[in-house]
């Protein structure tokens, strides 16, 4: 493998985990496409590294807490500082095979596409610095960043402040 690639996606099919778990973390194509991607990349000869949020509660039902302790291990905690406040995040392993990781932080990642426009923002944030910490803990420095949505873009700037991240 030549090519290391970061995938970053808000939504991803993780077909590994159960229902409902695997159907509150996509809703549709994008989500699709990131999962096939995710799982995908090493059959063509890339090394890769996914990265989504793992949903506390069903876009679908919104009234039931999911559980993934049971379906993923726990990889790291890592803590964020984001907007005044610090949030713990839990980095799960849910592919390893595939290296692909998730994001538990309930109070940030409760539902897939909140309409809570600031919530979005939030997500959107925590995401963007946490696969910055979680890449330099793994030790992957990709050469691409695959950014599957534009909700994902905020991620690039904290990765080129980032001297490790240089290339």
């Amino acid at each position: 493998m030549n090519i290391k690639v970061a995938l970053l996606s808000l939504e991803m099919m993780l077909p590994k985990l159960p229902e409902p778990l695997c159907g509150a973390n996509f809703k549709g194509g994008l989500g699709i496409l990131a999962g096939d991607i995710a799982i995908n990349l090493r059959n063509v000869g890339i090394e890769g590294a996914a990265f989504t949020p793992l949903y506390s509660y069903a876009w679908s039902d919104p009234t039931k807490r999911l559980c993934y302790e049971q379906s993923t291990a726990h990889f790291t905690n890592i803590k964020v500082n984001l907007a005044g406040n610090e949030f713990t995040v839990s980095v799960r392993l849910v592919n390893h095979e595939n290296q692909i990781f998730g994001f538990l932080c309930p109070e940030i990642f409760d539902v897939l596409y909140t309409e809570n426009r600031r919530k979005r923002l939030l997500q959107e944030s925590l995401f963007a610095r946490a696969v910055s910490q979680a890449l330099k803990l793994i030790n992957f420095v990709p050469d691409t960043v695959w950014l599957n949505e534009s909700h994902t873009a905020l991620t690039l700037p904290f990765l080129k402040e980032d001297a490790g991240f240089a290339k």
